[in-house]
């Protein structure tokens, strides 16, 4: 366990994950973390949030954290690394560039420090900056591990979670169906709207489910009628509000699961959209960037590669969608089998995986080497 100081720390605790690699600091502990993170109560962890300040610019946030002298001396003395968490985030490199660049120069920083300034992001497509170390990795894979096989929340989520496995196991089964497919989308991202618009045109609402939220401060959708809300989703419009229930598993065959982005490479983001999908014996087809799935596939999940052609996913971004359509249409009158040990195989992928503890092994290096 590493000694860790918290920066505004909001309350006593130590997020969640990061509770499991660390342990509070003394005063006789002369190499230490300093961790720049969600302090929120409960927190697991994530991007540091100012609750003194909440018109701060979601990219500005870190401009205004302030060092103490002594942790700087103690980065340049190399005793500290400081750790900027981004793990429940994964913005594009051009971005957050700047903002560590900016932040590091007003806190006497400079590239001589870059290897004890370490910024970890989802962002699989992040390089090494210049002026900082960079881990990326798909944190959330952990995240989703400790929410929903870990003792998070003590044990609430892992319960619910395995009653609903069990649940949408047996309900498949029966082959009892009440639509085609379900496309669950939230915010009404441009690529969403796109795909949303495409599946229409070929699937009436007596068909298949295909939602889009209003998005509500990120921006509303011109035509208000075209928002669509899911029969089994108790939260309606409600902005950003989670619309995954058992019957959406249960009563559909298939889905069409959407990231976070579709254009593009400089996003390269695994989210718990997909990740839902793997747990559960639902077959399904992807929007996401250029080769995610073969991304996702290398990270050990099983993906239904004997029932769907995910050819699509090595396709550009102008006919990737199309086509990935097409393959929706082709599957659709297969009676999809039980794939149960499939959904437990990908279970366990999650259970096992260990990235938080991979970063944590690097900076002990760092550290203590």
């Amino acid at each position: 366990m590493i000694p860790c100081e918290i920066y505004d720390q909001y309350e006593n605790d130590i997020p969640y994950i990061h509770s499991k690699f660390v342990v509070k600091k003394n005063e006789s502990d002369d190499k230490f973390v300093f961790l720049i993170t969600n302090t929120s109560p409960g927190s697991l962890c994530g991007r540091y949030t100012n609750y003194k300040n909440w018109d701060i610019d979601l990219f500005d946030w870190l401009y205004y954290v302030v060092l103490p002298s002594y942790v700087v001396d103690s980065v340049k003395n190399k005793n500290c690394v400081v750790i900027i968490d981004d793990t429940m985030e994964g913005f594009e490199q051009h971005i957050i560039d700047s903002s560590i660049t900016e932040w590091m120069n007003k806190n006497g920083l400079n590239i001589e420090d870059r290897s004890n300034i370490i910024y970890l992001t989802g962002n699989m497509a992040h390089k090494s900056s210049y002026m900082y170390t960079v881990i990326n990795k798909p944190f959330i894979i952990d995240i989703c591990r400790y929410v929903w096989f870990g003792n998070y929340n003590n044990g609430l989520n892992n319960n619910i979670e395995k009653a609903n496995f069990d649940m949408i196991c047996e309900s498949r089964l029966l082959h009892e169906w009440s639509y085609k497919f379900v496309s669950l989308q939230q915010r009404p991202r441009d690529f969403r709207i796109e795909l949303r618009n495409k599946l229409r045109d070929r699937y009436t609402t007596d068909e298949s489910i295909c939602t889009l939220k209003s998005g509500e401060i990120f921006g509303m959708i011109g035509d208000r009628d075209s928002i669509e809300v899911s029969p089994y989703d108790d939260t309606k419009d409600e902005y950003l509000a989670v619309e995954i229930t058992p019957e959406h598993f249960m009563n559909i065959p298939y889905a069409v699961v959407s990231e976070c982005n579709y254009y593009g490479t400089d996003k390269k983001l695994i989210t718990e959209k997909i990740l839902k999908n793997l747990i559960y014996p639902q077959p399904f087809v992807f929007c996401g960037y250029k080769n995610q799935l073969q991304h996702i596939r290398t990270l050990g999940f099983k993906i239904y590669d004997d029932l769907i052609d995910h050819g699509y996913d090595e396709l550009s971004d102008d006919i990737r969608m199309n086509k990935m359509i097409d393959e929706l249409s082709r599957i659709l009158d297969i009676v999809p089998d039980d794939y149960i040990n499939h959904a437990i195989h990908n279970r366990a992928v999650v259970a096992n995986s260990n990235f938080f503890g991979e970063s944590y092994e690097y900076i002990s290096q760092v550290l203590f080497n």
